[in-house]
């Protein structure tokens, strides 16, 4: 059997590897299998079937100690590498900077219809990609690469074939993907991205990663193909500076997003996006959003049924067109322990904290609890279609109206809020001809100021706010997204 050292010098395991064996006591006169190193190490950058490594100007693949693939276009050899691992297989992506084109034409419709370009396909196989941490390993697309009519998905996890299924289990995790932006042409594409699903699938892990830069999205969990994603946990993401979206969940399914740090996407930092031909039909979409936080980057929700969302941060003060949180034609949508932050000074909707709507593609149904919305608009619900909204507790602070209910066309919306605490500088509810809102136990900065020709009913403060306090309400929020007593804090 090879030492710790003959393992290292022919790239069967890596640095990282190496050194934890020294530090576990292996000397590099003490023999050790590949075989038992699986055994002991069996966690990612530790245990692989291929590794991918830097080699001077090229790149190498390795696997069980013989080279399978050099060239000094890395894209090549990490694509090598994949097709080269066993089903459910692991490519380690060792430690450098690799710049990789995309080289490799794929069509994501029949009949040769829309081409992408990618540079690492895996052809909807089993695999791990795995890197040794964001700082570590980097992907970097080369310059000029995304143009018009030269999309580009720098993974691309489909199958081929549109009718086949994908993966049963596909992960990507520690390493930095980065789009290179400022090096691509300006054009909008659904569907480019740094990440990019396709097919019928399901047991995708995405974990640990920065994806940076893109001229596109950065994670794009796709409907393309045979089909949606269904079992995904996203976690622990960094995602900036995005053209497009920073993670889009489309037609998703049983779905986790988790822990992560959306900034600087042009479109929305988080857009779970649905099929308003299915809508009514597909049941439960089951999608669970965890401590997420977004800067300068705004939550969509189209056309999902049954999210639940908690401990949300969003900030859209610095985006040109945002609409908050908008959630449209969306029912069964839970928010709770969350703060939403609009710029003040937008006096439209692009100000609002909330955009609410139920329209011709189905209605809206939302509750939020313990949640904080600050903006030119507090809570805003509108459309033609029902729209219906619950606020328990949380507190409102606009510059505007609280409470929003209309739009410039006919608006059918109901707003029931409990226990809510609300400050307004014109109105705390401005509610249009056909709309209602009531205002169950609710507490006021001052006598509350109402608009327009909807119905509001038990508007009598329980109690009075001190809005001029800074400290008082900064206690006041916090109370709130921590489910304390909201009375004491008053």
């Amino acid at each position: 059997m090879p030492r710790p050292i003959d393992l290292l010098r022919s790239g069967a395991i890596t640095p990282t590897v190496y050194k934890r064996l020294r530090t576990e006591g292996y000397a590099n006169d003490l023999n050790i299998s590949l075989e038992e190193i699986n055994r002991k190490f069996a966690f990612a950058g530790l245990v692989y079937d291929v590794l991918v490594r830097p080699d001077g100007t090229e790149t190498i693949a390795v696997a069980d100690g013989v080279e399978i693939s050099r060239d000094d276009e890395a894209e090549k050899v990490i694509t090598a590498a994949v097709l080269a691992a066993p089903d459910d297989g692991t490519v380690l992506i060792a430690a450098g900077t690799y710049e990789l084109a995309a080289s490799t034409l794929f069509y994501l419709d029949p009949g040769e219809q829309n081409p992408f370009h990618c540079c690492i396909p895996t052809y909807g196989k089993n695999v791990r990609l795995v890197g040794e941490g964001p700082t570590n390993t980097v992907l970097r697309l080369a310059d000029e690469q995304h143009y018009e009519d030269h999309p580009v998905a720098m993974i691309l996890a489909r199958a081929e074939s549109v009718m086949d299924p994908g993966y049963t289990s596909f992960s990507v995790r520690n390493m930095t993907l980065d789009g290179n932006r400022a090096e691509q042409t300006e054009w909008d594409k659904d569907g480019a991205a740094l990440i990019l699903t396709g097919s019928t699938r399901e047991g995708g892990i995405f974990r640990d990663l920065v994806l940076r830069n893109s001229y596109g999205s950065g994670l794009y969990l796709g409907n393309n193909g045979s089909g949606p994603e269904e079992g995904a946990q996203v976690s622990s993401l960094v995602v900036r500076n995005c053209a497009a979206h920073g993670i889009i969940l489309d037609t998703a399914r049983q779905c986790y997003v988790g822990d992560c740090l959306i900034e600087d996407c042009d479109v929305t930092g988080l857009y779970l996006n649905g099929d308003e031909t299915t809508v009514d039909s597909r049941g439960n979409d089951n999608l669970k959003i965890r401590r997420v936080q977004t800067i300068n980057a705004s939550i969509t929700m189209y056309c999902v049924n049954g999210v639940d969302m908690a401990g949300v941060t969003m900030d859209t003060v610095d985006c040109l067109t945002s609409y908050g949180l908008a959630i449209r034609s969306s029912q069964g949508v839970y928010v709770a322990n969350s703060k939403f932050t609009a710029d003040k000074a937008k006096t439209n909707s692009y100000g609002g904290a909330t955009y609410i709507e139920g329209g011709t593609d189905g209605p809206a149904d939302v509750m939020l609890e313990n949640c904080v919305l600050i903006g030119y608009y507090g809570l805003h619900g509108l459309g033609g279609e029902a729209t219906s909204i619950i606020m328990a507790g949380g507190a409102i602070d606009a510059a505007h109206a609280g409470i929003y209910l209309g739009d410039v066309e006919p608006t059918i919306a109901t707003a029931n809020l409990i226990g809510t605490v609300l400050r307004s500088a014109n109105y705390h509810v401005d509610a249009a001809e056909g709309t209602a809102c009531d205002m169950q136990g609710c507490f006021f900065d001052q006598t509350p100021v109402v608009n327009g020709d909807g119905t509001i009913d038990n508007l009598s403060p329980l109690a009075f706010c001190q809005s001029d306090n800074a400290t008082v309400w900064a206690n006041l929020v916090a109370a709130i997204l921590a489910k304390e007593n909201l009375i004491a804090s008053i």
